[in-house]
């Protein structure tokens, strides 16, 4: 298994979706460089000619640039010389519980295979930033497991190849789900019915409503559930949320999630993009959850709209270049 292959399992398995997160391996012909997923790429076509050589100074090789994390990967890899392997995914329990304020114990079995009894939470700070680089380097000095919860973000996972690198990411999601459960966190819960709408749809009052309201917006996923209504509103507490969502999800249809009684509604470009603003949704409300146990706050409103910003000025205009 390569690099690449590796991404698409991980997608396979619910750790990866779209272009989000990145992975790494040890250049074999020089272990302190290191070849890592370039930045806005897409993993289902992805070969390994694609992936960026990362220098030990922090430089890298040619004019594609590497994933915006990859000063992380480097700390990791000169703190840990047996790790060939780092993967940064955004799976969803190991997401949420970023947010609980203390350690997530590990069985005996899982501890022997991540290196601790125990996995540790790195301190928030925004995506790409020296600040979120810098936390995850000090808490790597503190703690020999090879996972790493990000506040608020994601997880960063370690393996001796590719290998055991899924492994230890899929260890982490059964545990992080386990302890999710034992916590009591109570989650929103949606019932089967799930339709894909489009504009050129005949549709109930309404998708029309957010169609005629958004002319951006050309595809809507709806879903059901008991436990929402007009008045619901919800707060990001994973940063990829603030990112796509928006800085919050109401009735208005200014945001990429629209609550009706007893409906929701994520909105997208097209189906692909309402599909990913569905599963962050489904993610944040886990965050939510855990939050409401722990007395963790959402993000910070401003911190949010720098994200949104950032992400509309960057990334989705990478994306649309990619279809172009």
């Amino acid at each position: 298994m390569n690099i690449p292959q590796l991404a698409r399992e991980a997608i396979s398995q619910g750790l990866l979706f779209r272009t989000w997160g990145n992975l790494s391996k040890r250049d074999k012909d020089n272990k302190r460089n290191f070849l890592i997923t370039p930045s806005g790429m897409g993993y289902e076509d992805m070969e390994e000619k694609d992936l960026v050589k990362v220098f030990e100074d922090g430089s890298y090789e040619g004019n594609i640039k590497p994933s915006s994390e990859s000063p992380m990967h480097l700390a990791l890899y000169r703190r840990f010389p047996d790790i060939n392997v780092i993967i940064h995914t955004h799976q969803p329990y190991g997401s949420a519980l970023s947010l609980l304020k203390r350690d997530i114990p590990l069985t005996d079995s899982e501890a022997e295979k991540l290196g601790s009894n125990s996995i540790k939470i790195s301190g928030y700070a925004l995506p790409g930033t020296k600040k979120l680089h810098n936390n995850v380097d000090h808490l790597a000095s503190l703690s020999g497991c090879k996972v790493i919860l990000l506040e608020m973000h994601g997880v960063i996972i370690m393996g001796e190849d590719e290998e055991s690198a899924l492994e230890n990411a899929l260890l982490v999601e059964g545990a992080c789900k386990r302890y999710f459960e034992k916590i009591g966190a109570h989650a929103i819960s949606f019932n089967e019915n799930v339709s894909e709408i489009t504009r050129n749809d005949d549709v109930a009052t309404m998708p029309r409503n957010i169609f005629n309201k958004r002319p951006d917006v050309n595809a809507i996923i709806r879903m059901t559930s008991h436990d929402v209504n007009k008045h619901t509103a919800m707060k990001p507490y994973l940063d990829d949320f603030a990112q796509i969502v928006g800085i919050r999800a109401n009735s208005s249809c200014k945001y990429n999630v629209v609550f009706g009684d007893g409906e929701l509604f994520c909105l997208g470009k097209d189906m692909e993009d309402a599909t990913a603003v569905q599963h962050i949704f489904e993610k944040n409300i886990l965050a939510q959850a855990v939050a409401k146990v722990s007395g963790h706050k959402p993000i910070h409103v401003l911190e949010a709209i720098l994200m949104n910003q950032v992400y509309k000025r960057k990334y989705s205009k990478l994306k649309d270049m990619k279809k172009d």
